[in-house]
């Protein structure tokens, strides 16, 4: 009866410390593939950045999802995010494919860089906070009312926003200071 009591302990014992083996392990692998998702941000080159930035946009204006793009390209979602976030680089076939489903040429991809031979930075490139916005429900309200005014008074609207946030980022005038502002007229908005 004793033999069988220290078997049953001895195995207890083993397979604990088999459980904080993987536990140990498996803390080790996700540290190292932290590491090596924190260096490959890093050592993305900058028209791999663009390009994957540039399949993202293009796909939210076209209002497809990462699913869609995916099953039409024949790849897996991971490796959709993979290639906007520019963890992996993009082969010129996938380019092809990306471009045909999106209906854009492949030139499109790169739109924004400078020429080849020409000196110079590479265009501003959205921020992950801009292309969430562009691809949430209010920014797509938002651009699609924008889209249907005349350009004109998309272009003064654009005007009274920057002009407001330029206004709210500027320090409160002091608790008791009045600021006095003028209202245009109904006519004077018309011109």
């Amino acid at each position: 009866m004793s033999l069988s009591r220290g078997r049953t302990a001895t195995n207890s014992l083993d397979g604990e410390c088999m459980m904080q083996h993987r536990k140990v392990r498996q803390t080790k692998q996700q540290s190292h593939s932290q590491q090596t998702q924190a260096l490959s941000d890093r050592s993305a080159h900058a028209v791999d950045r663009h390009v994957g930035r540039q399949v993202a946009l293009l796909r939210m204006q076209s209002r497809i999802t990462q699913a869609d793009l995916a099953k039409r390209i024949g790849i897996s979602v991971q490796q959709l995010q993979k290639y906007e976030s520019a963890r992996n680089r993009i082969s010129a076939s996938m380019l092809f494919e990306i471009s045909t489903a999106l209906t854009v040429p492949v030139s499109r991809l790169f739109d924004g860089l400078p020429e080849n031979g020409a000196p110079g930075t590479t265009a501003p490139l959205p921020t992950h906070e801009h292309i969430a916005f562009a691809s949430s429900v209010e920014g797509q309200r938002l651009n699609d009312g924008l889209l249907a005014l005349p350009p004109r008074v998309r272009h003064r609207i654009s005007s009274f926003v920057a002009a407001l946030s330029e206004e709210l980022s500027q320090p409160s005038p002091g608790e008791g200071d009045l600021e006095v502002t003028r209202v245009p007229k109904p006519e004077e908005c018309n011109q």
